[in-house]
């Protein structure tokens, strides 16, 4: 028996349930192996044998305003960025929310300030759930027009 996968585009609008992150735009990208979340002001707290992570995100991509948030550190990753620089980051574990489409993800928290993508999407959180069309944006998450 053959599995149906759902197809996505290149961009969909997904929710972090357990940081209270809405409707955020995502960029799929199959060439990074990590998700990568924008935040600021990052700040790790040993609490005893575990380790919390403290940060500031965004409520949504259409807001301004900011939300500061915690989440138990799974554990660090060197990771290398789009200009070959490798950055230690905190990564944490979230539930992640596309459509009607509900699963667990890692994703590293880094300051993506500069990108245009407040958040990238792995291939490692698609791999096996979803096809990607890459000439489409928003297949799932049709909301409105967008401009970009």
């Amino acid at each position: 028996m053959t599995k149906v996968f759902p197809i996505i585009g290149w961009r969909e609008w997904i929710t972090l349930q357990d940081i209270r992150v809405r409707k955020i735009k995502a960029k799929i990208d199959t060439g990074a192996k990590t998700s990568a979340l924008h935040a600021e002001n990052i700040e790790i707290i040993k609490k005893g044998r575990k380790s919390i992570v403290y940060f500031d995100v965004f409520y949504s991509t259409t807001s301004e305003r900011k939300r500061r948030v915690s989440a138990p550190l799974v554990h660090e990753r060197w990771v290398k960025d789009t200009g070959g620089k490798e950055t230690l980051r905190p990564v944490i574990l979230t539930e992640i929310r596309l459509a009607d489409h509900v699963w667990d993800i890692e994703v590293t928290l880094t300051n993506r300030s500069k990108m245009k993508h407040e958040f990238l999407l792995a291939r490692d959180a698609v791999k096996g759930r979803f096809l990607i069309n890459v000439a489409k944006s928003f297949v799932l998450t049709k909301i409105k027009k967008h401009k970009d």
